[in-house]
């Protein structure tokens, strides 16, 4: 029901409606009218129409379902091929007024970590894709700390992003490392067969790590 549910629920570009954010909460402006679309939540929702049609045929031997989940990731992998691509990396999304977030033609918040780690997870991004997505995690989004949410943080309110603009650089999801982010990073190096960067981002966000020892015991 649920993938179903949001197979259904798409807008104008075939990707999933943001409504109010989506892993990222703070873009809760993005798609406040029902119109702005998620490039995150259409990748999670790729790969969770996989894991589907997997049990339909696997567990449940029920090949009719694991063809209309196979349909359905086909459409949705369409779309964010087709719309979710910015040239260099994955855009966030859309907003309601068909804005790109997460674009090179944005001043601030031009790329976010989730979406080209994501891409590397779910196979989705592939040859000069999956080359470019890497190269802007290790170009853009990497620090001493951990991998940040996004780059170059917002310093000023944009209605068409989200509760995100509003924070201080630097602050929570405005561009810090965030350790639920860097772990997808983590998964996404494994995939990508890239066992040092693994391993530098797990120690980046350990709290014994000698380049930021926690004083807390």
């Amino acid at each position: 029901k649920g993938v179903r549910h949001l197979s259904g629920d798409t807008g104008s570009h075939g990707l999933v409606l943001a409504h109010e954010g989506d892993w990222n909460d703070s873009l809760n402006w993005m798609g406040r009218a029902g119109r702005g679309e998620s490039v995150w939540t259409s990748m999670a929702l790729y790969h969770s129409l996989g894991v589907v049609a997997d049990l339909a045929r696997r567990v449940l031997s029920d090949e009719a379902l694991a063809r209309e989940m196979e349909q359905r990731r086909s459409a949705i992998e369409a779309a964010i091929q087709a719309h979710g691509w910015d040239g260099r990396w994955y855009l966030a999304g859309y907003s309601d007024a068909g804005r790109p977030v997460g674009s090179a033609q944005n001043k601030e918040g031009r790329v976010f970590l989730n979406p080209q780690t994501w891409a590397v997870m779910t196979g989705l991004a592939r040859g000069e894709r999956l080359a470019r997505c890497l190269q802007a995690i290790d170009g853009r989004l990497e620090s001493d700390h951990g991998s940040l949410t996004l780059w170059p943080p917002y310093t000023r309110s944009d209605e068409h992003v989200g509760r995100v603009t509003m924070l201080l650089p630097g602050m929570y999801e405005n561009g810090t490392p965030y350790c639920h982010g860097s772990a997808f990073k983590i998964v996404a190096d494994c995939c990508a067969g890239r066992a040092d960067q693994a391993l530098a981002s797990f120690q980046k966000v350990m709290p014994d790590n000698p380049a930021h020892r926690s004083r807390v015991s």
